[in-house]
């Protein structure tokens, strides 16, 4: 059955902003106590904080890569790589309980099980299942994919990700200032598929894109350009 909760990281960051801005004004209808708001409140501004955090460690593997591969490597002519400068992101919130999706769900099981609850109400609580969850997309649907990547060795890269529904995923390479050239093809997650260097055998930055597949057609929209590190 589809669930309404999302499990895609940034999704559910969106999801939490939602639920806590709209839960305030239906907090006396279902007797949502101050304390739970302010437990709510708490919850979102942790997610959004360490969504946020996790997107900037990503961005640090890939220069990690980048710096131990140049110096690590067998080209003793290529240019110093930037140095390592990374802190988490100002202000960190409040560390909050465990439990962050248990609590929601009890207050999702309150609001459903009130003698008032009106449908409409848990729609813009997000806590009605989206009767395109997990549906596959129609050609043109302005949704792109969402997936990490993580260097391998021979030029490899490694892909996670979520099919919501579809047949896999397609992927595109580029050279810095090249054209999109075909990456592979993933139908199961995680997968890998191998890149073509610029030169034969000398490891450098490139940008992966990807795009859903249903059988053997494009849907949805490109992903943005990811920058990814391919090495021996």
């Amino acid at each position: 059955m589809a669930d309404f909760y999302p499990t895609g990281m940034d999704a559910r960051a969106a999801w939490h902003e939602n639920f806590a801005a709209q839960l305030p004004a239906l907090a006396a209808k279902y007797n949502i106590l101050a304390a739970v708001l302010a437990e709510i409140a708490a919850d979102n501004a942790w997610m959004q904080y360490w969504v946020a955090a996790r997107h900037e460690a990503n961005a640090l593997r890939q220069q990690l890569t980048t710096y131990f591969n140049t110096i690590a490597g067998s080209d003793d002519k290529a240019p110093a790589p930037a140095a390592i400068s990374w802190s988490l992101p100002a202000g960190p919130p409040a560390e909050v309980p465990p439990g962050i999706e248990t609590r929601v769900r009890e207050i999702a099981r309150q609001v459903k099980g009130s003698i008032v609850y009106a449908k409409a109400d848990g729609e813009l609580l997000g806590i009605v299942p989206s009767e395109t969850t997990e549906i596959p997309l129609a050609p043109g649907t302005p949704v792109a994919p969402e997936f990490t990547l993580v260097t391998l060795a021979a030029f490899e890269l490694q892909a996670t990700f979520r099919k919501m529904g579809n047949s896999g995923l397609y992927f595109e390479y580029r050279h810095k200032g090249g054209n999109w050239m075909p990456a592979g093809t993933l139908i199961n997650s995680p997968g890998t598929f191998a890149v073509a260097a610029a030169t034969p055998g000398v490891a450098e930055q490139i940008e992966i894109r990807a795009i859903y597949l249903l059988g053997n057609e494009q849907v949805g929209i490109f992903s943005a350009a990811f920058p990814a590190f391919i090495a021996p």
